[in-house]
């Protein structure tokens, strides 16, 4: 009579959740991804802050900042149940009221008498803002000038704004012929919320010299901890010649910017450059900076500002089973922390062993390895992030698949149902003739000692 015994795979799980950052009072899914095993499959949640949930899939809202432990254990239908206990940590933020912030660039401009200038005023969602897929505001823009001799019109009076993003809208500024400084108020209005952003504007007379400053980016995505460069552009206007000093400042603690040069000196009807360097430190909690450069020489000033947004480092998070047998798949979750709502990660695997497969959009890892594939295997997983610069986070992982042991050479000769039958044959068999070799043995010294005898009595 032969039995057969089935093994189901090692019972495995992943948990993933959404959103990545969350904040205080946000809704939080959390999943479980389970195989292996016997199926149907019970899942208990412990969320690390006292309350608790069942379910494959759940939802859960955190009341207070921190970071917890939230803990998945996995039971199947099997008798007796095996269970599998896996847990993530979840990082709360404090709670922050939907808003934007609005920033212009150039702070400030010259324009000679009946001449024109062009600034950009940019609006950024801050708050809740990040975290909520589909919200919109509206923002309507006015512009109140003083004193009179200046008027601003605007190519977008009403712009939309995403959630997690910027837009802008191009004010252009017209001088008439009076001459003198004015300051332009440019207010963005979105239900009770309200923010304004000072434009100086200097029209001189025609034919007096002075320069123009121009960065090479107006906008920029800078990781916690990390650096980004620019290029401040100095033009010569109407002959103007001489030394511009270069400086910055930020509208919170936590950026350094340095030039390089400090001093640039432009030549009568040419531009001359400067590299910037916005360093953001590590512990900032800022979430966007207004960064205004200025150019100086003598009486004459023009600045222009560039808005920062201030990433967090990217995460990689690998989960799933790393230590399995030939024949059973292992099927590893890939998750890269998104940064920010609207930012984007690009996953890569670099080391793949044959028969694997990576999906770079969902980061499953799927691999069935062969008998032939015992040993371990390292691959890296590559997250790059959109930020200028590209953030990049690496994670090595090592598969391990058990070797098999060797068979038994005789037991392979044999039908698997005999083996038992047959090694116990041939143990008596072995045994016999031991034993009759030993017999022989004896009964071979025993007629020599009779042979000696005999020939000693003779």
């Amino acid at each position: 009579m032969s039995e057969f015994f089935t093994a189901s795979a090692a019972l495995s799980t992943s948990v993933s959740f959404t959103p990545s950052t969350p904040s205080v009072g946000q809704t939080v899914t959390f999943s479980a991804t389970v195989s292996g095993g016997a199926p149907p499959y019970g899942v208990g949640w412990d969320f690390g802050d006292g309350q608790i949930s069942v379910g494959l899939s759940t939802t859960h809202v955190f009341s207070n900042t921190g970071t917890f432990n939230v803990t998945a254990a996995v039971t199947d239908s099997a008798t007796p149940a095996h269970i599998v206990i896996t847990s993530v940590f979840v990082t709360v933020q404090p709670s922050i009221s939907p808003d934007f912030q609005i920033f212009e660039s150039p702070a400030s401009l010259t324009i000679p008498q009946g001449g024109t200038g062009l600034a950009t005023i940019t609006l950024t969602s801050v708050g809740s803002f990040t975290g909520t897929v589909g919200l919109a505001d509206t923002v309507c823009l006015a512009d109140t000038v003083s004193p009179s001799g200046l008027s601003a019109s605007f190519n977008v009076t009403s712009v939309q704004l995403s959630a997690g993003d910027s837009a802008s809208s191009a004010v252009t500024l017209s001088a008439s012929s009076l001459t003198g400084g004015f300051s332009v108020n440019v207010t963005g209005t979105s239900g009770s919320l309200s923010h304004s952003a000072l434009v100086s504007v200097t029209v001189v007379s025609q034919g007096t010299p002075g320069f123009s400053l121009s960065v090479s980016s107006s906008s920029l995505k800078i990781p916690r901890g990390s650096s980004a460069n620019l290029t401040v552009t100095l033009t010569s206007l109407t002959s103007f010649s001489g030394n511009v000093g270069l400086s910055a400042s930020a509208s919170a603690t936590g950026a350094v910017m340095t030039f390089n040069p400090s001093t640039v000196t432009l030549s009568a009807n040419h531009s001359a450059n400067s590299l910037m360097t916005i360093a953001i430190a590590g512990t900032t909690t800022a979430h966007v900076y207004k960064i205004t450069v200025t150019g100086t020489s003598g009486a004459i000033s023009n600045s222009t500002a560039v808005t920062v947004r201030v990433l967090k480092h990217s995460i990689v998070k690998v989960q799933g089973l790393q230590t399995v047998q030939p024949g059973q798949t292992v099927s590893l979750m890939i998750s890269p922390l998104a940064l920010e709502s609207g930012d984007s990660v690009t996953m890569n695997a670099i080391g793949l062993p044959q028969g694997a497969t990576f999906d770079a959009s969902t980061g499953l890892l799927t691999w069935t390895p062969a008998l032939s594939q015992g040993g371990t295997y390292t691959i890296t997983f590559i997250a790059t992030h959109d930020g200028t610069p590209a953030l990049a986070d690496y994670q090595f992982v090592e598969i391990t698949v058990q070797k098999e042991a060797t068979a038994c050479f005789i037991c392979t000769l044999l039908p698997q149902n005999l083996n038992m039958f047959w090694l116990a044959v041939l143990g008596i068999g072995v045994g016999l003739f031991a034993a009759g070799t030993a017999g022989t043995v004896r009964v071979y010294r025993s007629a020599r000692r009779t042979l000696r005898l005999n020939l000693r009595s003779l």
